[in-house]
């Protein structure tokens, strides 16, 4: 899979760094990994690191079923703040039409393009 999770558990932090072509069925991976890893929190933030990807492969069938395959994780994730980074255009859309979809109340999100400002947000709410 184009995808590497990462935990860092003195700074609270887990990421994912998406990369290559990327279709529904890895983004569902890259999100179960995420979440049901054995060092995850549900308190943890979260950085979804889409810089690397080179194709975005989703069809509108795919959100619907992103949502219904996701919905068990909802009580894995937590509260806390998740940041996206999507340079490209599609990429960013797509974020923001999944994150609109898949709204969780505990957790604040938000898409960037680029890495310093989303790093910037994740780490002010570490410090509160």
């Amino acid at each position: 899979m184009p995808c590497i999770c990462q935990i860092d558990e003195s700074a609270r932090l887990g990421t994912l760094k998406l990369s290559g072509r990327i279709a529904i069925d890895d983004l569902t991976q890259a999100l179960t990994e995420l979440y049901t890893h054995p060092r995850w929190q549900p308190d943890y933030l979260s950085l979804w690191d889409a810089r690397g990807i080179t194709e975005l492969i989703i069809s509108p069938n795919d959100v619907e079923a992103f949502l219904i395959q996701s919905a068990p994780l909802r009580s894995r994730i937590g509260p806390g703040r998740t940041a996206i980074v999507a340079p490209r255009d599609l990429d960013n859309i797509t974020a923001r039409l999944f994150m609109h979809r898949t709204a969780h109340p505990q957790r604040e999100r938000k898409v960037f393009i680029r890495m310093e400002p989303a790093l910037e947000w994740l780490l002010e709410a570490s410090a509160e």
